[in-house]
């Protein structure tokens, strides 16, 4: 029952089902998605000579989640020494509780941290 309640919350697109700490978990990547409950995000990535990290809203859409970010101060990205993701209107689809982010050269897998 508790699953099929999940399912319609899911499908009504509330952000409470997914909310959450996600990260990669895959070689030579280190990325973390933050999914608050108040429908924000952090996001930062290293992968290679790539580093980002956004922040901003997101929503659950057509069984995707989607990321809008709002754009870092210039201050910001030298302190944390990143560049800024933009993303706009982002779909990462929902795959077995798995997030998927298709970004540069990759499809990046964010699972659900549970520590």
């Amino acid at each position: 029952m508790t699953a099929f309640i999940a399912a319609l919350l899911l499908a009504a697109g509330a952000p409470a089902t997914v909310a959450g700490d996600y990260r990669t978990h895959q070689m030579e990547v280190g990325a973390e998605l933050l999914l608050k409950d108040d429908g924000t995000f952090l996001y930062s990535l290293d992968y290679g000579a790539v580093s980002e990290a956004a922040q901003g809203h997101w929503s659950v859409k057509d069984g995707a989640v989607r990321l809008q970010s709002d754009p870092l101060s210039a201050d910001l990205m030298r302190e944390i020494e990143r560049s800024d993701a933009k993303f706009q209107n982002q779909r990462l689809p929902i795959d077995k509780g798995d997030l998927l982010l298709q970004r540069w050269d990759t499809i990046f897998t964010f699972s659900r941290d549970d520590e």
